[in-house]
């Protein structure tokens, strides 16, 4: 839904992890009274649905867009790499090899 600016009502649970503040990127509500509530405040007010989906946007593109993800992945990976370059050996083609045998 974020990605595409929608506005999100979630539970706590399903919001943990997400980086997202509540009342910026999203309303949360842990019981079936709150989230209804919630939902209603945001089919009712369009101005704080535009505002939800647009932070939504903003924060998934930040966190979550292919070019953050690659470069995440880069920053955890190179260590490795460097490692098995200095020990001239790649343990995961080793690993391989040793399995397909």
């Amino acid at each position: 839904a974020w990605a595409h600016g929608r506005a999100v009502v979630n539970t706590t649970v399903g919001a943990d992890g997400l980086d997202a503040t509540d009342g910026v990127h999203l309303l949360l509500a842990d019981d079936e009274a709150s989230f209804a509530a919630a939902v209603a405040r945001v089919l009712r007010d369009p101005t704080l649905a535009a505002a939800l989906g647009s932070a939504g946007r903003a924060l998934v593109t930040a966190h979550f867009s292919r070019p953050t993800v690659v470069a995440d992945a880069q920053d955890l990976l190179r260590p490795l790499i460097a490692a098995d370059a200095t020990t001239g050996c790649n343990t995961a083609v080793d690993e391989r090899s040793q399995r397909s045998r």
